[in-house]
Parts: C-alpha cells; structure tokens; sequence
C-alpha cells in the first residue's frame, strides 16, 4: 500500500471527452460570448460552427466545464479539428479551436486555431496561436506550412514550473512544434506576457468557431475532439 501510495502522483489524469454522449454534451459546454450569426452547435458526434448571414466579425464561444486545468499544475490539451473553407479574399477569414483564459481576469487568454485565411493573396490552411495581455495582443505565431490538411490534431502543452504554454500539431504520427507563450513575463520563444496569477489559480477552457465576412456552411468547420491530461 505504501508503495502505490507514493507513486500516485506520477499517474496520469486522463480525460476524453465523448463526442457520442449528447445529455453529457449538453450539460459540460455551456454557451458563453456569441457575435452576429456565428453557430457552435452540437450535432453528434461533433461540434459544428456555421453562419447565416456573414459579418465583419461572427463567432460563437463555448465554455467547457469542468476542465480542472489550474495554474500550478502541467497539463495537455489536445483536440481534432476539421476547417475545409475556402476564402476568396483578403477579408475573409474562418477558424475553429481552442481558448484558455485566466478565470479571474478574462482579458488575459491564450488561443490556437486551425485557420483558413489569404496571405499575400494565397490560400492558407495553418495552426495559429495567439497570447492576450488586458485585452491587447501581446505576440502570435503559426505554423510554417501554410497548407495544413483540411483535419488537423492540435496539442497544448502548460508547463506549470515556468508558466510557458507550448503549440504543436499532428503530422505523420509526429509533433510539429508551432511555437510557444510565457504568461510570467518570460520563457517563451514566440513572446511573453505577464498574467499576474497566483498558483492555486483556475484556468477556463472554451471551444470556439470564428469567421469574417464568410458564409461558412454545414460541414466546413467542425470539432471532432477534446481530450485533456493533467499531470
């Protein structure tokens, strides 16, 4: 007993969310911030983002309870996203992923997509990270192939020590290092933040689709995962 006692806390805490279990779904992820005719619907067994009439800025935020992801503690994010849209100009743009905010100041969040836009008027499919500071964009980064597969797995990895979060994403059963945030002023390669948290502090966790000026149809954008470790 006392040798499985003192290994307890190498044990990793692994929770998948099922896509399959709809009165589940309904209770975990309670809608939260929604702007023009932005959709996050569920219909099993994904999360589907659509919009009716487009706008300079739809989008539709879910809020997933409970992660249990806090700030004193490593923890990874991983979801499977689906974007297929298809820009036809510099204005449009459609994404779906995941948020983390802090829970005691929601001006600081860190956010990493699976991005469908135009650079320099070329098509571009990419993972794209941005870190929040009081509401103002402190740094972002994104994947350098800028043609990603219409399904993409993305990772978040928070190490707890230095408070860094860290991006990568799926390719041919390997990890692609996108790029990494520091949210105590430091540690970060692509840019760091200073989120003022405490160690006992909570983090939240939102799913979400955002478009601009996009008619973004049944289908096009979906999440098809969520699972989070913490350790």
């Amino acid at each position: 007993m006392i040798l499985i006692l003192l290994f307890l806390p190498l044990v990793l805490a692994s929770e998948e969310i099922n896509f399959n279990d709809e009165e589940s779904i309904k209770r975990s992820f309670i809608p939260s911030f929604q702007s023009g005719t932005g959709s996050l619907d569920y219909e099993k067994p994904n999360f589907r983002y659509t919009t009716s009439t487009p706008s300079p800025k739809d989008f539709d935020y879910k809020l997933y309870q409970p992660a249990r992801i806090r700030a004193n503690k490593d923890f990874t994010i991983i979801t499977e996203l689906k974007n297929s849209t298809i820009p036809e100009s510099s204005k449009e743009l459609a994404s779906v992923g995941i948020e983390i905010y802090q829970r005691k100041n929601l001006s600081n969040r860190l956010a990493t997509e699976l991005s469908c836009a135009r650079l320099e008027g070329y098509f571009s499919r990419t993972v794209f990270s941005q870190l929040v500071e009081f509401g103002e964009k402190k740094s972002s980064c994104y994947s350098e192939d800028l043609r990603l597969t219409e399904i993409t797995t993305v990772k978040i990895d928070y190490i707890s020590k230095n408070k860094v979060f860290y991006i990568s994403y799926l390719q041919d059963e390997k990890w692609i290092k996108v790029g990494s945030f520091g949210i105590a002023g430091s540690g970060g390669e692509n840019g760091n933040a200073q989120w003022k948290m405490k160690n006992n502090e909570n983090l939240l966790l939102y799913i979400y689709g955002f478009s601009t000026h996009m008619n973004v149809y049944e289908g096009d954008i979906q999440i098809k995962s969520l699972k989070i470790e913490n350790r």
